[in-house]
């Protein structure tokens, strides 16, 4: 209970300095955003563990934006940032490598996450049917009336407990059971319960791969774990395949340009670079 309140990365650091003899950990709080990109540069790997498809996007285009291609179009080595990303959702989770420039990248396989569902707002204001409706009412309409020109911060305890009594009230006003706090927080955050055994199963396969990059001791994952724990214990490796036109880890074309040339003159040869391509 004395952790309670502290940033996560904070406390986990704490604890694994104090169970793993040897070990050093520097704890980061902040936004990744925030950190420059000499920052993630002296890694020579990145391990990820983020809770939504923006973070990922960004740490991905921060990773292949250090590569680097030769004149045949080859990723040059010392410039390549491999990446082992996990994540969970309940019983199911994922592991997977990126290798930026030779296997996909983030953005190469972003068509495997579904769009967020939405509720029309129609349905929100005039026939609430759910809990979640009644909790998107509160946070999507409701608030905007009380709170003119305030956002709504989600991590602010105050703000959420606001839209989970209002969601309460919208409830109670049509008979509809099941709103409570925590799922006040899974829907306005997108929050979906963590399993501490899914947890340790992808972790335990992220290691494992991290082990396998940085020691060289066996083949890595070819290139994307799959873990299904919802009826016994399903798990299947899937080889995906580059986007070779990915905007984020493609070679790209490099044009060298004068700093004094004119707008007009830029625009001129970045056509003439199309035609040509």
């Amino acid at each position: 209970l004395d952790d309670v309140g502290k940033p996560k990365a904070e406390v986990a650091a704490k604890r694994v300095m104090e169970r793993v003899s040897g070990v050093n950990i520097t704890p980061h709080f902040s936004r990744i955003e925030d950190k420059p990109l000499d920052f993630y540069s002296d890694f020579s790997i990145i391990v990820l563990g983020l809770d939504s498809i923006e973070a990922r996007s960004y740490i991905n285009a921060v990773a292949c934006g250090f590569l680097e291609y030769d004149d045949d179009d080859n990723p040059r080595e010392e410039t390549v940032k491999p990446m082992v990303d996990g994540g969970t959702e309940g019983f199911k989770g994922h592991a997977r490598i990126i290798v930026p420039g030779t296997t996909p990248c983030f953005e190469c396989t972003i068509w495997l996450f579904p769009p967020q569902v939405k509720f029309p707002l129609c349905t929100l204001a005039e026939t609430p049917r759910t809990a979640a409706h009644c909790i998107e009412y509160a946070h999507l309409i409701k608030w905007s009336e009380v709170h003119s020109g305030k956002s709504f911060d989600p991590d602010s305890p105050e703000d959420m407990q606001w839209v989970y009594s209002e969601a309460v009230k919208r409830a109670e006003l049509f008979g509809i059971p099941g709103v409570t706090y925590s799922l006040t927080q899974g829907v306005v955050k997108n929050i979906i319960p963590a399993i501490a055994s899914t947890n340790a199963i992808i972790s335990a396969a992220c290691a494992l791969e991290t082990l396998k990059i940085v020691s060289g001791c066996s083949k890595t994952l070819l290139n994307y774990l799959t873990y299904n724990g919802v009826e016994g214990l399903h798990t299947k490796v899937t080889e995906f395949v580059r986007d070779k036109e990915c905007l984020v880890c493609g070679p790209g074309i490099l044009i060298q340009v004068d700093k004094s040339v004119t707008l007009k003159k830029f625009i001129d040869q970045l056509e003439d670079h199309a035609s040509c391509s």
